[in-house]
């Protein structure tokens, strides 16, 4: 209810809806935003909003500016069984399974892992070293880690945390990107901001 009545207040003061930018946790919530606004400032208005969540949002700024996020034009978002699959192929190459070590790891505790690095912004050599004080999930995920990004830039994908990690890091490294982003979003509202993890706060952030 704060953001959709803020969000009205902006358009009666003037500003573009295309300037404006609501982010929440869940496309249901991003959903019944979107429906008040519709019965608040009409549906032209509405529709011409950025509403959503903060991988919607950060999947439309890549298909907005696929060269200077450094993805391909056709990009495709993997689905948690593709990564898997990412994943399974990164742990045989890194050679986890080599030596004779023939034992099946769990791919969701891998993928975890993974994930979890990423949104802290980790390079693969700062999760092999805090891989060191893990265990054995924790040492084969930091050996597959390169190898599954490195998977993903040959398929052209991306997956679902690099919808704001990715953004966020591109954000942070490059200067001209960043202000031509924040010249565009002159408002950026944020539903239950107390909830953000480290990647959604460098994101907001960043812009």
């Amino acid at each position: 209810r704060v953001i959709t009545h803020r969000v009205a207040r902006l358009l009666e003061l003037g500003h573009a809806p295309e300037s404006i930018v609501a982010v929440t946790f869940t496309n249901k919530a991003a959903g019944e935003m979107r429906e008040r606004l519709k019965r608040m400032v009409g549906v032209q208005a509405a529709a011409a909003l950025v509403l959503g969540t903060f991988h919607s949002i950060g999947a439309r700024m890549l298909r907005t500016d696929p060269e200077a996020f450094g993805v391909p034009k056709r990009f495709t978002i993997l689905d948690q069984g593709d990564v898997s699959g990412v994943v399974r192929t990164a742990l045989r190459e890194s050679g986890v399974h080599a030596a004779g070590n023939d034992r099946r790891f769990d791919l969701t505790a891998v993928c975890q892992r993974i994930s979890l690095w990423k949104n802290e912004f980790l390079s693969y050599e700062q999760a092999r070293e805090r891989a060191k004080n893990g265990n054995e999930y924790d040492v084969a995920a930091a050996l597959a880690f390169e190898a599954y990004e490195d998977r993903l830039r040959s398929l052209g994908a991306v997956d679902f945390d690099d919808l704001v990690c990715h953004v966020a890091d591109r954000l942070g490294q490059d200067d001209e990107l960043r202000t031509r982003w924040s010249d565009r979003i002159r408002y950026l509202l944020v539903d239950e901001y107390q909830d953000t993890n480290q990647a959604q706060f460098e994101f907001l952030r960043r812009l």
